[in-house]
């Protein structure tokens, strides 16, 4: 009988134990994740710098929110028309933007085709950091936004 109550005691402390430990983990592979994805970020804008200083190749960043296809031939418009000297990018999420360099040394520009702003970035916050980097870098920015509301306009007057 006292060995049982001993047993559940030893049972408890150590589910006790268990739990404990299982959140020190979790904080800490949290804190990791943070601070490792920072990181990330600046090895991966280091080593396209270096890719960019080594090719003589200025980046050209492109984003559009329609099918990939469209993009990719949009690119290779680009690239038919002569402009070969440089390295086009066709990113398939808006919030790879930080992954490039933040300097016109390395990037000649970027351009954004969407219809819905909102598709910048899931997270309002990050929306916010992705307009300021663009509009207060000193990289050639070419945006075309076409609001849902003037699509919704134009094609009321079609039906009527």
């Amino acid at each position: 009988m006292i060995e049982e109550n001993i047993y559940k005691i030893i049972i408890e402390i150590w589910d006790i134990i268990k739990s404990f430990f299982g959140s020190i983990v979790f904080a800490i592979s949290v804190l990791l994740y943070t601070y490792l994805r920072n990181k990330i970020t600046i090895f991966s804008r280091f080593g396209k710098s270096v890719y960019s200083l080594v090719t003589r190749k200025k980046y050209i960043l492109f984003w559009m929110d329609d099918d990939i296809k469209n993009s990719n031939s949009f690119i290779q418009c680009l690239k038919n028309s002569g402009m070969n000297n440089f390295h086009f990018r066709n990113l398939i999420l808006a919030r790879q933007f930080p992954f490039y360099p933040n300097s016109k040394m390395f990037v000649e520009g970027i351009i954004l085709i969407s219809t819905d702003v909102s598709k910048l970035s899931y997270d309002t916050d990050a929306r916010v950091k992705i307009q300021k980097r663009l509009l207060y870098n000193t990289i050639k920015i070419y945006i075309l936004i076409t609001l849902n509301c003037k699509i919704d306009k134009i094609n009321n007057l079609k039906m009527k």
